[in-house]
C-alpha cells in the first residue's frame, strides 16, 4: 500500500502512525502526487521519445497522453490536474520552440483551474501545490548559488526542497500549526 500510495497518492489503508510520522518529518508530500511526480512522468516521456527519435509533434502527443493518463490514474486531484497542465503546457511549448516560462504557465493554470473551480483559491492542497511551485520557481535557484560549496547533488536537492518549503511555509504554519525543522534534511535525502 505504501509505494502504491507513494505513486498514485492518498492515504487510504496506510497505517495512520505511519502517515504521522511522514508529517512529524515533513515528507507527507511523497504521499501525494504533485509536481515532482508529473515532472518524472514528462521527463521520462520526453526521453523515451528522445531515444526514439520521435518528431515533436508526435512527442507532444506520447506526452499529453501519459500524464492525461498519470493524472487520471491519481484522481484528478487540484495539485495533480496543476501539475498536469503544466506539464502539458510545457511540452506544447516545446513543440513549437517556445520559451515556456514557468510563471506563465503557472499563472494561466491557476487561472484556467479558478476560473472553472473558484473555491479552489481556499483548498489547502490547491494552496500548498501552486506556493510550492512558486518557491521552486523563484527561489530555488538563488539557494543553490548560495549552495555552491557544497556537493553538488546536495546543493540542487536541498535549495528545492528549502525553496518550496520556504514559499509553502505560512500555508503549512496556517493549516497544521507545525514546522519540521527535520524536513529540509529528510527531504534532501
Amino acid at each position: 500500500l505504501l509505494i502504491f500510495a507513494m505513486l498514485f497518492g492518498g492515504y487510504a489503508g496506510l497505517n495512520p502512525e505511519l502517515v504521522d510520522e511522514f508529517v512529524t518529518t515533513g515528507i507527507v508530500h511523497i504521499l501525494s502526487v504533485s509536481g515532482s511526480h508529473m515532472s518524472l512522468v514528462a521527463a521520462l516521456a520526453a526521453q523515451l521519445c528522445l531515444l526514439l527519435k520521435f518528431p515533436r509533434s508526435l512527442t507532444f502527443a506520447v506526452g499529453v497522453f501519459l500524464i492525461g493518463g498519470y493524472a487520471i490514474l491519481s484522481g484528478l486531484l487540484p495539485q495533480v490536474l496543476r501539475s498536469a497542465t503544466m506539464g502539458i503546457l510545457i511540452f506544447f511549448a516545446r513543440t513549437l520552440d517556445a520559451e515556456a516560462e514557468g510563471a506563465r504557465l503557472l499563472t494561466l493554470t491557476a487561472l484556467t483551474m479558478l476560473i472553472n473551480q473558484p473555491l479552489l483559491l481556499f483548498d489547502v492542497s490547491f494552496q500548498l501545490s501552486f506556493t510550492a511551485t512558486a518557491g521552486l520557481m523563484y527561489l530555488a535557484e538563488d539557494l543553490r548559488n548560495a549552495m555552491e560549496r557544497l556537493p553538488k547533488f546536495f546543493a540542487d536537492a536541498a535549495s528545492m526542497t528549502i525553496a518550496a518549503q520556504l514559499a509553502s511555509l505560512p500555508v503549512v504554519v496556517w493549516y497544521f500549526n507545525q514546522i519540521s525543522l527535520s524536513s529540509v534534511f529528510a527531504n534532501a535525502f
